[in-house]
């Protein structure tokens, strides 16, 4: 067989697939020396069933460290659930973030134990209203995390967006809607807020026309009459009434 320049091929085909075209050729100590990053390129280029696509996945497992890196073992060992159960609990092993909870959770089977001990630390770390939403918007519908991060949201909402936030997801609780609305109003400063609240207020309530009495009143460019032409033209009941 021609020997084959490596470094040159690595130039030409990048170092994961120069390993699998070249890998008869290569040295023991070449082998000993990979890490694991290199292991991933050459798993990713290596033919399936190959024995180097099974061998590079196997180094990858003994070289991980990092959360991130347990993280790709999982997510290439699709065809080998052991290995994906050790991948997981090694990844919950090296959490730090609320971020790295949140991708745990994703991958934890439903109602395991796993899941369990996933969202009830993942909990513990949120800290801040955008956190706690995005645990609302990543956990399963009725489920007691999800009503705690409404729950939660709701007390660290601040500005005019959070609690306009609160009340487009407490589409199932009236009275969390009411008290998220009038904290809009509390907060409102500018047309489009004003916008809002008008479009959420009560048809026909007095909310919804102290809304669009301010919205006038808040017009300050040309293109803001339009738009409140529009509304006006849409809602005729409302125009009949306003001053």
């Amino acid at each position: 067989m021609e020997k084959i320049d490596f470094p040159e091929l690595i130039k030409k085909v990048g170092f994961g697939l120069a390993v699998v075209i070249a890998r008869q050729q290569l040295p023991a100590d070449f082998w000993e020396k990979i890490t694991f990053d290199e292991w991933l390129l050459i798993y990713r280029k290596a033919l399936l069933d190959s024995e180097l696509k099974k061998t590079a996945l196997t180094k990858m497992a003994e070289k991980a460290k990092t959360f991130d890196e347990w993280l790709k073992v999982y997510e290439d060992a699709f065809a080998d659930n052991e290995l994906r159960k050790t991948a997981l609990t090694k990844m919950v092993s090296k959490i730090k973030t609320f971020d790295e909870w949140l991708k745990a959770w994703r991958y934890a089977s439903t109602n395991s134990e796993l899941e369990k001990i996933i969202l009830t630390k993942m909990a513990s770390e949120v800290k801040t209203f955008d956190e706690w939403l995005k645990v609302y918007h990543h956990t399963p519908a009725n489920s007691e995390l999800k009503k705690t991060a409404l729950t939660k949201m709701a007390e660290k909402a601040k500005t005019f967006d959070e609690w306009l936030k609160v009340y487009e997801d407490a589409f199932a609780d009236n009275e969390l809607r009411k008290t998220a609305l009038t904290k809009m109003v509390s907060k409102r400063k500018t047309f489009d807020e004003w916008l809002k609240v008008y479009q959420y207020a009560p048809d026909n309530s007095e909310l919804k026309k102290t809304a669009l009495t301010k919205m006038v009143s808040e017009v300050k460019i040309s293109d803001k009459w339009l738009e409140v032409y529009r509304w006006l033209k849409v809602h005729r009941s409302t125009l009949a009434e306003f001053p």
